[in-house]
């Protein structure tokens, strides 16, 4: 039918509504088109994890730049509770450069180990003792740094932050000391001054003539790494496995409330995390990657234990030392370990 020839009253604009009756079939298309948009396209829209991910990122860049720089922050706080007072640091991560004595030179190192009497004019100098940086504070106290600002935290109360940290700090520590190894192409932890823990361990055992370490500092300093590199995690898979860690709900002594919030904010990442591998990978491909990541959650918890142990347990081989050996090295190792190390361990 034409609309132009039907006879109407001079009072009706007949082009007016001819104008109305088009709109109206426009608006009706595009509501037909968005509802068959909502019905196909997934409700997780690719855009804000991507956005989720990038924030992550780059708090980890600025994690990353204050870790390779002259800060050092290993005898400045006692207590988790100072530190999550302070505004967070990596504000400050273009302030710091990175020494111009790094790498350092491990076999000067460890050779001079040993070397009481310089050891013990060290001491007289300085009562912090010869090791003035003490890596698994420092990585300790970025984790919680990086922590600080993401915004599940700022819901929870001081109390809460405290416990979880002394939980989760350490193991996201750990978990970017072997990534940044990883990264390093080391198969052992290696930091960022070019110091290898390990390798200061086997001076050690050489002065009791024993030739290969345990299977805890193996463990503890090698396989960590291993696991990494079995899966191949990258760095986006890296930064959402710790902001998942860092959301752990199951807590001794958390509050249900915290527990609560932590749990639906882990989920969120743990999605995000499925999501973006299998964007990447495929659907199967990516699931299974993503079951491979999570699985690392339980398995550094147990290398965080490892790194307690070696702190606290004396190594089998220690007791070969001569009385006197033995006596400077306790005495070296209690003036040489940070306030806040205890906190963090126990």
């Amino acid at each position: 039918m034409n609309p132009t020839a039907v006879k109407l009253p001079e009072s009706v604009h007949l082009k007016q509504i001819i104008i109305d009756i088009e709109n109206r079939r426009q608006d009706l298309q595009s509501q037909d088109v968005c509802t068959t948009l909502s019905k196909i396209q997934p409700k997780f829209i690719e855009s804000s994890f991507c956005n989720e991910i990038g924030h992550l990122m780059y708090l980890e860049l600025e994690v990353k730049k204050i870790r390779e720089s002259s800060y050092n922050p290993t005898w400045e706080y006692s207590e988790i509770s100072e530190i999550l007072r302070m505004p967070s640091k990596l504000a400050d991560a273009n302030k710091y450069r990175k020494p111009s004595e790094w790498p350092l030179d491990m076999d000067t190192l460890a050779s001079n180990f040993f070397e009481i009497s310089s050891a013990e004019k060290f001491l007289k100098e300085d009562e912090k003792g010869p090791i003035k940086r003490h890596w698994l504070v420092i990585d300790f106290i970025l984790s919680l740094e990086m922590a600080k600002i993401l915004p599940i935290y700022q819901n929870l109360n001081e109390n809460d932050k405290v416990i979880l940290f002394k939980k989760v700090g350490l193991i996201n520590a750990i978990l970017m000391q072997c990534f940044y190894s990883l990264e390093n192409n080391s198969n052992t932890i290696l930091f960022p001054d070019g110091v290898m823990p390990l390798k200061m361990l086997f001076t050690v055992y050489k002065q009791f003539g024993v030739t290969h370490a345990s299977k805890l500092y193996i463990d503890t300093f090698c396989r960590s790494i291993e696991t990494l590199h079995r899966i191949g995690i990258d760095s986006n898979e890296y930064v959402l496995l710790k902001a998942i860690i860092f959301c752990y709900p199951a807590v001794q002594n958390l509050s249900e409330e915290a527990q609560k919030l932590l749990r639906k904010q882990q989920e969120i990442y743990a999605l995000i995390l499925l999501r973006h591998l299998q964007a990447r990978l495929g659907d199967i491909a990516g699931a299974k990657q993503y079951s491979d990541v999570i699985t690392l959650i339980g398995t550094f918890f147990y290398f965080a234990e490892c790194h307690k142990q070696t702190h606290i347990i004396p190594p089998v081989e220690m007791k070969q030392a001569n009385p006197l050996c033995l006596e400077n090295l306790q005495r070296l190792y209690m003036n040489s370990t940070p306030r806040i190390l205890e906190k963090i361990l126990l």
